[in-house]
């Protein structure tokens, strides 16, 4: 798969006893060693495994798994791999709307933010207004800026949150 390269494997067990570390996973999600797998238990038996390729670089992987033997042929790797394409770029494509959403939302906050401060005259106004920017902007992480603690030293000062140190900072520059 790091090749690139699609596979089409007919005889699954073989080819994993080819290898040097094989173990399965059981439909429970517990890990055994293939040795001591049930013999009656419904295993791989041929696999299509297809790269996700975006911009020459594997991305992730379509598996196609079944329990029979050589249950695949040429037609239906071709078909796999057209879809994989497909999926890749469509999965990508969302991922550059979400990315590019997220970008708008800020640059809109932004924006408004800067009318606003166009309005104010004060200094407890502005720092006001601050706060209330950063505020909006970091509830979107799910964490308040105003929890977060000063450095010891700022503590040692009498400062118990950033904001106090922030303010501090807005009343003296004036």
């Amino acid at each position: 798969i790091r090749s690139g390269a699609p596979l089409m494997i007919r005889d699954f067990q073989a080819r994993l006893n080819n290898t040097s570390t094989a173990y399965l996973v059981t439909e429970e999600g517990d890990i055994v060693d293939r040795d001591t797998m049930p013999e009656d238990r419904q295993v791989t038996r041929s696999a299509l495994i297809v790269p996700m390729i975006l911009e020459s670089q594997v991305t992730g992987v379509m598996q196609i798994l079944s329990y029979r033997l050589d249950a695949y042929g040429q037609d239906d790797l071709r078909m796999l791999e057209s879809l994989t394409s497909q999926i890749t770029v469509a999965s990508h494509n969302a991922l550059l709307y979400q990315q590019t959403q997220r970008r708008l939302q800020e640059l809109q906050m932004i924006y408004q933010s800067a009318q606003r401060l166009q309005l104010l005259h004060t200094p407890d106004a502005l720092a006001q207004e601050i706060t209330d920017v950063l505020e909006e902007y970091h509830k979107r992480s799910g964490k308040s800026f105003k929890e977060a603690n000063p450095t010891p030293g700022n503590i040692a000062g009498g400062l118990t949150t950033l904001v106090e140190k922030s303010l501090g900072g807005v009343r003296k520059g004036g």
